[in-house]
Order: structure tokens, then C-alpha cells, then sequence
């Protein structure tokens, strides 16, 4: 999956907002970065939710010891992980579809931690961090951080987050499919905030500068 990625709407917003704001424009850069790692997190969280639900579901499901359920979408799944035939049913299809299960939170929770790094580097740099996205329980570091991230500074007004968990055994590319639009999302939400926070401050100056004639 190739997304071109496009940030002119989220420097714009920027910009105005930069121009609207009291605060000091390497605090709103760091602080930008931490909620956009904060929600990049929070959105690849999302991105895979109704797959896991529906495995889940299935798992339980009584409809799993009938053949004639074989073209449920777990059924495929496991017909393609084990080979063509009748495939699984009963106490075999449910163990295969837990193990399914584990291996996609697992896989989740590995890409989740790329944006880790980011966050814990920005937090002492964020302001308003009781505005950032809900914290995402069950995500943790192991071994070599899988993301880095670059502060701005007086010296350098520039901020960036990078997610690089990529596991070797990976084939189909999920962190570009599922950490790509989570991010662009992410960059999106920010933008919309700025740009209602700018909306609001413009029409607070505009009622004041009204009720001065």
C-alpha cells in the first residue's frame, strides 16, 4: 500500500495558528509533535479493531462446528493458513482462530510501540498534555526502540516523529498499511483543532474589537 503523504493543510493550519497564539514557536512545534505521535498511536490502535472484534466473535461462535459455515471470513483464513479442503471446525478451528488472535494483537502492539519513543522524548517538551489523545494501555518497549523523534529548538524550528517498527518476518507491510494512515490521520485531527482554536480566537478579538466602538 503506497499513500502519498500531503501536510500542506496541517502547515497552514499551523501557521495561523502560530500567528494566533501566545506561546513561543519551538513550545507549539514540541508540543504538536507529542500530540501527533499521541494520536498516531491511538489511531493504529483503531485501524485493525473490527478484524480483531470479528475473530473474537467467531471464536466463541457455535457456528464454527458446522461445515456449512466454512465461507465465514475466519473459515477463509484458516483454509488459506492451512491448505485447500474442508478446513477447520470445532475445538480445532476455535484454537486456530485464537492463535490468529494472538498474533494480530501481538503484531499490533509491536507497531504501537514505534510511536513510543516519540512521545516519551517529547513529554517534558509538550505543554496542554491534558489535551492529548487517551493513553493506550497494554504497549510496551522491548529491546531496541522502534521509533525516534527530533525536538525543535531557538537554534532549529523543526520537529519530527518516526515509526520504524518493522518486523523481519513481515510480508504484507504493516506499517506502512496500517502506521501510514494512522499517522496522516493523526496529522489531520491536529490540523482541525488548530484551525477551530484560530476560528474561535479570531471571533473573540473580532466581539471585543465590536464592543470597543
Amino acid at each position: 500500500m503506497s499513500l502519498e503523504w500531503d501536510q500542506s493543510r496541517f502547515n497552514a493550519a499551523l501557521d495561523s495558528y502560530v500567528k494566533a497564539t501566545r506561546k513561543d514557536v519551538v513550545t507549539v512545534l514540541n508540543s504538536k509533535g507529542y500530540f501527533i505521535a499521541r494520536k498516531a498511536l491511538w489511531f493504529t490502535d483503531a485501524a485493525d479493531q473490527k478484524n480483531v472484534r470479528q475473530l473474537k466473535d467467531l471464536a466463541t461462535s457455535r457456528r464454527i462446528r458446522e461445515p456449512k459455515d466454512k465461507g465465514l471470513v475466519a473459515g477463509a483464513m484458516m483454509s488459506k493458513r492451512y491448505g485447500k479442503g474442508d478446513g477447520l471446525y470445532g475445538s480445532r478451528m476455535k484454537s486456530a482462530i485464537n492463535s490468529m488472535l494472538a498474533s494480530r494483537v501481538r503484531a499490533r502492539s509491536f507497531l504501537k510501540s514505534g510511536w513510543l519513543t516519540a512521545i516519551r522524548g517529547l513529554d517534558p517538551k509538550a505543554e496542554d498534555k491534558n489535551l492529548a489523545a487517551p493513553a493506550v494501555g497494554g504497549v510496551k518497549q522491548f529491546g531496541q526502540a522502534k521509533g525516534a523523534f527530533s525536538s525543535a529548538s531557538d537554534v532549529e524550528l523543526k520537529a519530527s516523529i518516526t515509526n520504524s517498527a518493522q518486523a523481519k518476518s513481515d510480508t504484507v507491510g504493516a506499517l506502512q498499511k496500517f502506521g501510514m494512515p494512522a499517522l496522516m490521520k493523526a496529522f489531520d485531527n491536529e490540523a482541525s483543532s488548530m484551525e477551530e482554536y484560530v476560528i474561535k480566537k479570531n471571533a473573540k478579538s473580532a466581539a471585543a474589537a465590536q464592543a470597543a466602538l
